[in-house]
């Protein structure tokens, strides 16, 4: 990577792609990454889930189809958002998500806007002066656990 900052990075280093969203299932590693989270804080079933680099969108779905109360994705990527809201919309028309564009260090939400945040394969693209700042908006957003994968 060349860039001095996760701002100067390009928005999206995937081709994001809302008309195969829906047709994407997780692949193995991130349905375990959804279904460790799950067992962990003793069932998503109920709770609002904010996906905090949510990508595509894919753990959004499964987090509605574990039932999740409410699930709300965050990315930065104009690609990812399109993406994100292609696959829950696919899912029932999208009732209960709600997708966000905004960096992950600085989100536009209240603080305790979820019972569960969680992200997988985010922190890796943070250098290590811009965790604080990423780990603190996890924590203000959440009521109650955060949990990272990478």
């Amino acid at each position: 990577m060349s860039w001095a900052t996760t701002a100067d990075a390009p928005p999206c280093a995937w081709d994001f792609s809302p008309a195969t969203a829906a047709e994407d299932g997780l692949p193995p590693e991130e349905e375990a990454a959804c279904r460790e989270v799950d067992l962990v804080v003793g069932g998503i079933s109920g709770r609002t889930l904010l996906d905090l680099g949510c990508g595509r969108g894919a753990c959004l779905r499964f987090g509605l189809d574990l039932g999740a109360r409410v699930a709300i994705g965050v990315d930065r990527s104009d690609g990812a958002v399109a993406s994100a809201l292609a696959c829950v919309r696919a899912r029932d028309g999208g009732s209960g998500a709600l997708v966000v564009r905004a960096d992950a260090r600085s989100v536009p939400l209240p603080d305790g806007s979820a019972d569960v945040v969680w992200s997988h394969g985010v922190v890796e693209h943070f250098r290590p002066a811009e965790l604080p700042a990423y780990f603190a908006e996890a924590i203000r957003l959440a009521r109650r656990w955060v949990a990272c994968s990478a």
